[in-house]
């Protein structure tokens, strides 16, 4: 079923693994070489304490972020080694040589370095103890910064988008206690599997990635060479079909497989062209034209790239095992309410223009409210109605608007100069519910600071536009009475009764009896059950996320990551 919890976001922290854990067996432990405890001890206090107030501290190149934290592990192990034999090694190198299908680089966490220093000790003839607890020092540092990295990003959404208002991750108050129960039982490759396995759309993701870079070792994709522009319909024949065929193919888009010479566009290929186009944002419609070929024709490490890109976006967010939610995807203009682990209801929806983008955020239903009125809202009073009025001095009178007074009071146009120069207009313009209302038959509010809310819209032939960023900021909703009905969940407020109350022309609020959470969010590019799909990047905000994760590590990310962490940590304390 789409979506389900796929979009049911959330973030598993680190640090309360351990209290669902249900048993670890402990592992005999092998050291690599006979240790003298005394000298290595009295190495890593020395390294430890060179880290106090010289963050990132250096270790033969590799930078050293967690002070605190390591000074904290390396305490609570007697600072002996936590990384106490050569298997443990090589299950961290392993997973940093494959931390590319999580859209990492293993650069940033020193992955040649951690190869070096354990070659040389593995194969040393008398161990040295300086570059043990080098290696020893470099690997928990890496480790950390990882698991960091896994939980909630190697970028800071806050950093990137000041209005961002998502909750940041839960931290358990002994959460460095829980790491170190992790890696004294040798299970980092456990921890990492189940911070992975948070929730069904990373882990479904994260095998869409896995299949793309397979893609890429075996050559990719060809292109689908044409000139000009392109049509072709159903039961056509033409010179590119094949090429089509093979491309599908490629992507197993193209499930039954005809000759890939067969140049007549049969049954076969439309269904698979169909499900292309369902996949990637476009109109169903079975007709191959232009927009289907050039997304045909985006590169592998492309889509590559797409899918690091939103495997980041899923690790900013997170569930307060809210039962009712309903989540916007901007990028692929629909909305779905989900409760638990089931998609009761999805509908298409209009976002902002480029220019006026609905931004990222989530809040609280408050309430449902019939026959709205409408106030133009500044930036539209001031650029818009505004200059619309100066034209037409029947605009309001045509509109169902009228002219206020901020106490609410209604002024006459002519007791108004509309030319007046300088300064803010000292009005506001409603618009009276009914047929020709902004808004339509019913709004949804959920409090934010954006002034953003759902609603109906006169405009329903819009709905049937693949691409549907038409809106200032809010977010028209296909089927607004359906939604009011789910929504409210009353049977007091069936459908039957919505439409009186929608006919009787009256404005009525109604609020629901249940927590619904609502979520505003950007993700171009999911794998659910029933597809893999990429959709347009209409707000062109896929690059920087993208540049952080390919630049190295950013201090400024870090600093912040670790005032986040003491902030919430001090306030669990209090």
């Amino acid at each position: 079923m789409l979506v389900l919890t796929a979009l049911s976001l959330f973030v598993l922290a680190i640090y309360s693994c351990r209290q669902q854990e249900q048993s670890i067996s402990e592992e005999p432990e092998v050291q690599v070489i006979p240790l003298d405890t005394a000298l290595f001890t009295d190495l890593i206090q020395q390294k430890i304490n060179a880290l106090s107030g010289h963050t990132p501290f250096d270790v033969r190149g590799a930078k050293i972020y967690a002070d605190r934290s390591l000074s904290r592990l390396y305490h609570l192990n007697n600072f002996l080694p936590l990384w106490s034999n050569g298997e443990m090694y090589k299950t961290f190198i392993k997973i940093l040589e494959e931390i590319h299908f999580d859209g990492l680089l293993s650069r940033d966490y020193n992955l040649n370095l951690l190869k070096s220093l354990y070659h040389q000790i593995d194969t040393a003839q008398h161990l040295d103890h300086d570059i043990l607890s080098d290696l020893d020092l470099v690997a928990t540092n890496s480790f950390l910064l990882l698991t960091l990295h896994l939980v909630e990003g190697k970028s800071e959404p806050h950093l990137l988008d000041p209005n961002w208002n998502y909750n940041f991750f839960h931290i358990d108050p002994h959460g460095i206690d829980s790491v170190y129960h992790y890696l004294s039982r040798k299970k980092i490759e456990y921890l990492v599997n189940r911070i992975r396995a948070r929730n069904e759309l990373y882990a479904d993701m994260r095998k869409t990635l896995i299949d793309l870079y397979r893609i890429k070792a075996n050559g990719g994709w060809d292109s689908v060479v044409y000139e000009g522009k392109v049509k072709i319909e159903p039961g056509d024949s033409a010179a590119t079909i094949p090429l089509i065929r093979k491309r599908l193919i490629a992507t197993d888009t193209l499930l039954e497989v005809a000759p890939v010479q067969v140049y007549q566009y049969d049954s076969g290929l439309v269904s698979a062209v169909v499900r292309f186009q369902h996949q990637h944002g476009l109109a169903k419609d079975g007709i191959i034209g232009t927009g289907t070929l050039d997304a045909m024709n985006i590169p592998v490490d492309k889509k590559i790239e797409k899918v690091r890109v939103n495997l980041e976006r899923a690790r900013w967010l997170i569930n307060d095992l809210i039962q009712k939610r309903v989540i916007v995807n901007i990028a692929s203009f629909n909305a779905y309410l989900l409760e638990n682990d089931s998609l009761l209801f999805r509908s298409r929806v209009m976002v902002g223009k480029p220019y006026t983008k609905t931004p990222v955020f989530e809040s609280t239903l408050s309430y449902v409210e019939f026959n709205p009125t409408w106030t133009v809202p500044p930036g539209i009073l001031k650029n818009e109605t505004l200059p619309r009025m100066r034209k037409d001095p029947n605009y309001l009178r045509d509109r169902n608007m009228q002219l206020l007074n901020y106490q609410g009071q209604e002024v006459s146009l002519e007791e108004v100069d509309l030319n007046a120069p300088g300064g803010r207009f000292p009005y506001m313009v409603r618009q009276g519910a009914g047929p020709g209302n902004a808004l339509g038959k019913v709004k949804f509010i959920f409090p934010n600071s954006f002034s953003v809310y759902l609603h109906d819209t006169p405009s329903r032939y819009l709905f049937a536009r693949s691409e549907r960023a038409f809106s200032h900021g809010c977010i028209r909703i296909e089927n607004p009475l359906q939604w009011a009905e789910q929504l409210l969940n009353d049977p007091q407020w069936d459908l039957d009764r919505i439409n009186r109350v929608v006919s009787s022309g009256k404005t009525q609020r109604v609020f629901p009896k249940e927590k619904i959470r609502v979520m505003i969010l950007y993700l171009t590019h999911i794998t659910v059950a029933d597809g893999t799909f990429f959709y347009p990047d209409v707000y062109d905000r896929d690059q920087e996320i993208l540049q952080v994760l390919n630049n190295p590590i950013d201090e400024q990310v870090i600093d912040y990551k670790k005032q986040e962490i003491l902030k919430v940590t001090a306030r669990t304390n209090e």
